[in-house]
């Protein structure tokens, strides 16, 4: 009898720490869940400059021309950043990482700075995040395809990209990173083009999102067909100011997105930009 007894309580005990395992893992899925997840797609001419907000954590993905910081600047202060957990340049051309340098120089907080480890038109002398990292003191994580950084418990960003080094078009050397989340996912092409794509939709890569950046600015050398389907965003932000950058917001490129059931929203057109919040599996947008 007393056998007996031991091995029930040996059952109970047991199976109360397995409910109680599956009740923390309950809890935390929950608590994943209920992480608001927004995206700011800030209007900084036909630049790029895009704050990721993921509960408590901040992010900036490249920084505009040094010409329309001052905009960015703004832009930071209506969201109420003073700090950032990570600063990421794409790659090194100047309507990407003009303002690096300035947002270095204010008091705003920064954890980290990450950059594509692929560039041929800059020195270290004069990489734009190389400089801006060490004016505070601190060096550049190089980030390559593969590679996650982890923001919280069930979100993350994945390197996609670049796959391979580029010589003679800096656009391909872009990081392309995908936000992934319980509450949906958002793909950043940075100025990826069509070549890039190509690469990317060779390999077993879950291209899939509820929101896409979409590369290069609009232009009709960035977003192919495939790509396009294989992401088949609900919504997709062109940054750009188009007269500016007259090939920028190709309407043939918007023509393909919009005929496969995205809403296309074109930065210029806000004054601020353009607010995306993921949310139950889908992209809302919800300020501009």
């Amino acid at each position: 009898m007393r056998t007996i007894l031991t091995l029930l309580c040996v059952a109970a005990v047991l199976a109360s720490g397995v409910l109680r395992g599956c009740v923390a893992e309950t809890d935390a899925a929950a608590r994943a869940e209920d992480v608001p997840v927004e995206l700011t797609f800030f209007n900084v001419g036909k630049a790029d400059a895009i704050l990721v907000c993921v509960g408590e954590k901040a992010y900036l993905v490249d920084a505009g021309l040094e010409e329309s910081f001052g905009d960015l600047r703004a832009g930071l202060s209506r969201e109420g950043v003073t700090r950032l957990d990570g600063v990421f340049l794409t790659h090194v051309d100047k309507d990407h990482g003009g303002g690096m340098e300035q947002l270095a120089k204010t008091e705003i907080g920064i954890d980290a700075f990450y950059a594509s480890p692929f560039y041929f038109k800059r020195t270290e002398a004069n990489h734009q995040l190389i400089r801006a990292a060490a004016l505070r003191g601190m060096s550049v994580t190089w980030l390559n395809a593969g590679d996650t950084v982890e923001i919280s418990e069930g979100c993350r960003f994945e390197i996609l990209g670049p796959l391979a080094f580029d010589p003679e078009d800096e656009n391909n050397n872009s990081l392309v990173m995908k936000l992934v989340t319980p509450e949906g996912c958002a793909l950043l092409a940075g100025d990826m083009e069509k070549e890039a794509e190509k690469l990317l939709r060779a390999t077993d890569a879950d291209l899939s999102a509820v929101c896409l950046k979409v590369g290069h600015h609009g232009r009709a050398t960035a977003t192919g067909k495939k790509f396009a389907a294989a992401v088949s965003p609900e919504v997709a932000v062109i940054s750009t100011d188009s007269i500016e950058e007259p090939r920028s917001a190709d309407p043939e490129v918007i023509g393909r997105l919009e005929d496969l059931g995205a809403k296309v929203y074109v930065t210029e057109r806000y004054e601020y930009g353009v607010k995306v919040r993921l949310e139950g599996g889908h992209a809302v947008v919800v300020d501009q």
